[in-house]
Order: C-alpha cells, then structure tokens, then sequence
C-alpha cells in the first residue's frame, strides 16, 4: 500500500549524492519532494537505515551549493532493466533553506507528469 503523503517528481537536475561522513558518492537523485528523494545507485542501500547526506546543487538553483540532508531509508529495490538499485528515502528533519530550496528554486526543475 502506497503511503506517500506528496506527488513524487523526477527532477532534470544531474544531482549527486554522498555519504556526509565518508564523502563516498552514494547515487544519484531521481525524484524528490519535501517528504523525500528517490536514487539510483550501483550498490544496493539498507532498508531503515538514517543516513546524512550532502546533495550537490547546481549553481543555477542556489548560491549555495550543498543540501545537508537526514533521511531514512525506506525501500529498495533492483531495477531488472539496467542492473542498478533505486531506493527510496524519507527524510527526518529539514532546515527551513533546505525546505525553502526543495519548494522553490529546485521546484522549477521537477516535472510536473
């Protein structure tokens, strides 16, 4: 049963993601809302894991350079078609410019369906 309180949108933004502490590329994004991201990776991500992330954002979205992000993992999965694994990710707490980021500049990037 889909529990998704928002509407996923797949952004057109080439945003990669890393572990905060390692720095080790973790995936990259495919979807995102304020609730939560979607990535792509090459190894699979444990499920119910909290994870610290900082997400690369283009200059064209913000000054700043950087979302710091909190997240829960919370599915995983193996795509058949391309061998890479998507999971999907609830986010734990937002600092209101990540928020602000999300709703705003990088809005203009998501599609819309």
């Amino acid at each position: 049963m889909e529990k998704r309180r928002q509407i996923r949108r797949r952004t057109s933004l080439s945003m990669k993601v890393h572990d905060s502490k390692s720095g080790d590329l973790t995936g990259q994004l495919i979807d995102l809302t304020t609730g939560g991201m979607r990535l792509i990776s090459i190894d699979p991500i444990a499920v119910g894991h909290i994870f610290n992330f900082k997400v690369e954002v283009p200059p064209t979205v913000s000054e700043r350079k950087i979302l710091t992000i909190h997240a829960r993992s919370v599915w995983s999965k193996k795509d058949s078609d391309f061998g890479f694994f998507d999971t999907g990710f609830e986010f734990i707490e937002l600092s209101s410019w990540e928020q602000d980021t999300i709703e705003k500049p990088l809005a203009k990037f998501l599609f819309k369906d």
